[in-house]
């Protein structure tokens, strides 16, 4: 046990140096300036402000429907406990820093289970978190667009669905809600085609989802 806890500890390591090692000028204006480029940025800032104002009353009424109408206008709720604590631009550095982190550790992980792999340091884990991190895409995304640069729920959930199907309980089903609610909190496209994929994959592979899905033992 405490070797399998060492080996995710050295993973989430070396996703993290990676991610300062290619970041090194966010690294050193952490307090100063803010990650990214263009307008966005301010606009995720000027939003963890107004949601921080709004307070009880506004994350009550955003979850109940009668806030803004814009899920956008959600994506910040899931990080408000740092906002509350370190502030801007520090938060934002943060945060923008721990999407590369876990979308690495995220995948690395999933790739472990569907491959069946004894350790997530294995070259296929590892290999696969960097690619995932460091995708163009990712990469695109994370010079301002908050909610689409936070790939790291995807494979969580995707997990998440796995150890649900293989064995239905409360507990399972409160971490797949979540995860659910922060994705569509913090990038409501992702959400649909996660939903659209999850029906597909139920209706064609509903008998070979239960008999194949690897194990987490």
């Amino acid at each position: 046990m405490k070797r399998h806890y060492r080996e995710h500890c050295i993973a989430l390591l070396v996703f993290s140096l990676l991610a300062v090692f290619m970041t090194l000028p966010v690294i050193f204006q952490m307090n100063s300036s803010i990650a990214g480029a263009g307008g966005d940025p301010w606009q995720t800032i000027w939003r963890f402000e107004a949601k921080a104002a709004s307070g009880i009353a506004g994350f009550l009424s955003d979850v109940l429907g009668s806030g803004e109408p814009r899920l956008a206008n959600l994506s910040v709720w899931p990080w408000m406990g740092l906002h509350a604590l370190l502030g801007q631009p520090l938060t934002y550095n943060i945060v923008w820093l721990l999407h590369f982190v876990l979308a690495g550790y995220a995948m690395a992980l999933l790739i472990k289970v569907l491959t069946n792999q004894t350790s997530i340091l294995k070259p296929a884990p590892l290999l696969a978190g960097i690619f995932y991190m460091f995708v163009p895409y990712h990469v695109a995304h994370s010079l301002g667009h908050f909610g689409a640069m936070q790939l790291e729920w995807i494979p969580f959930i995707a997990l998440a669905a796995m150890r649900y199907i293989r064995n239905p309980h409360i507990f399972s089903a409160l971490i797949l809600g979540i995860l659910l609610t922060i994705q569509a909190w913090t990038e409501h496209h992702y959400i649909v085609w996660i939903a659209l994929f999850g029906i597909l994959a139920g209706l064609v592979y509903r008998k070979e989802l239960v008999n194949f899905l690897p194990s987490y033992e």
